[in-house]
């Protein structure tokens, strides 16, 4: 049987998402039209919408709907924010080194408007240097942070950046897609101004992202996608409501829990609550113990940093993960080098690169992440066929 572990690239779909969305497809109706159809459609949407604030304690009235994460990232990164006091336009975007490609893309700010916040060997922005980007600025700029990184599992201090971003007045944007599902999101919290995220990532459905508002008082002045009053004016376009409903139905089921607690410093919290039990670091413990105990020069990429419970980035030297993916998946394991936004190629990761990771090794990086339905079967079946794949790999190395 295959094996699936690249739950970072997308997750397979839960039975509660699937449920959902089945009865949002029979419901059928435009949540626009005001015929009892489209009120059952709307109504679906709501309901989603109020599931979702409850799951990272939120204000119902902060939630978008967008299309994905990327999208809602295109959408928050502009100068354009109004209330609780950012009535002026922000100036300039500053972003963390290891932040996914569309938010380095940085929305609609020009490319002399975008400064890359440098990071340590771990990943984790420095701190002193974001304080000193801030204090030369004249005008309030937007800080764009990931919660937690998507190639190595690395977990950023958001409590501590956000306390230096407002210290400044700038408006904090955090991307959450990899940290949704996996560790807990609370808004109010994590004092970022505003959360992207997505379902698919967590066994929701593709083609549903969250733009989440600390306050709901925060809004686009001037709109990306324009052309209609749907989500309050904020995002035009008829919603995905089946893929919503699936949303919906993934905070409905309650994982992580409980609500409001947050990942902190400290291995050992950010459990998540899954049907089979709870998944908490052991299974990546697993994994990593395993490899480095078979391939003593095994690299394990921000093992010194708080990380993702179901991630890891390692490297072993000289074998590329070129080889390496394909060996896996003719032996039946689904894997991934990094992003998997990047048209299906294996190329250089620019986090590793922000991490002064050495030329040599960057292309030898493999990702593996483990999801809801993993299993310690599939965890003890993937370590048996990596001691056999990797070892004929590097025997050919040598």
């Amino acid at each position: 049987m295959p094996l699936y572990f690249d739950h970072n690239a997308t997750a397979p779909l839960r039975p509660e998402a699937r449920n959902a969305m089945l009865v949002a497809i029979e419901a059928g109706g435009n949540p626009s039209s005001i015929h009892s159809f489209g009120r059952k459609a709307s109504s679906i949407i709501e309901h989603a919408r109020e599931n979702v604030g409850k799951f990272i304690n939120c204000d119902p009235k902060g939630i978008i709907f967008t299309g994905s994460c990327t999208e809602a990232n295109n959408i928050v990164l502009t100068p354009n924010w109004r209330g609780c006091g950012f009535d002026v336009p922000l100036q300039g975007l500053l972003y963390s080194a290891v932040e996914h490609s569309c938010v380095i893309q940085g929305g609609v700010f020009a490319t002399n408007e975008r400064t890359a916040i440098p990071v340590d060997e771990n990943g984790i922005v420095k701190a002193d240097v974001l304080r000193e980007m801030l204090a030369q600025c004249k005008i309030p700029p937007l800080v764009s942070i990931m919660l937690a990184n998507n190639e190595t599992g690395v977990i950023q201090p958001i409590f501590e950046l956000a306390d230096i971003v407002h210290e400044f007045n700038g408006f904090l944007h955090v991307d959450a897609a990899q940290a949704f599902g996996r560790i807990s999101i609370d808004m109010q919290l994590l004092k970022a101004d505003v959360v992207t995220f997505t379902a698919h990532k967590a066994g929701g459905p593709l083609g549903v992202g969250v733009i989440a508002k600390r306050s709901h008082q925060f809004e686009l002045s001037n709109p990306l996608i324009k052309g209609g009053g749907q989500e309050k004016g904020q995002r035009a376009g008829t919603p995905n409501v089946v893929a919503i409903a699936g949303l919906g139905a993934v905070c409905a089921a309650g994982i992580p829990s409980p609500f409001g607690r947050v990942w902190r410093e400290t291995p050992g919290e950010g459990g998540l609550i899954r049907p089979s039990g709870i998944f908490s670091q052991g299974e990546r413990v697993s994994v990593e113990s395993a490899l480095l105990s078979l391939f003593p020069n095994t690299i394990i990429f921000g093992k010194n940093a708080p990380r993702l419970p179901n991630t890891t980035l390692v490297a072993i030297p000289n074998v590329t993960a070129e080889k390496a993916l394909m060996a896996f998946d003719l032996a039946g394991v689904a894997l991934s080098s990094g992003s998997a936004c990047s048209s299906g190629k294996v190329g250089k990761s620019h986090v590793l690169k922000a991490m002064g990771v050495e030329d040599s090794l960057i292309p030898c990086a493999i990702r593996i992440s483990t999801g809801w339905n993993t299993t310690q079967n599939d965890v003890d079946a993937f370590i048996e066929i990596a001691g056999k794949v990797l070892g004929r790999l590097g025997e050919k190395c040598k």
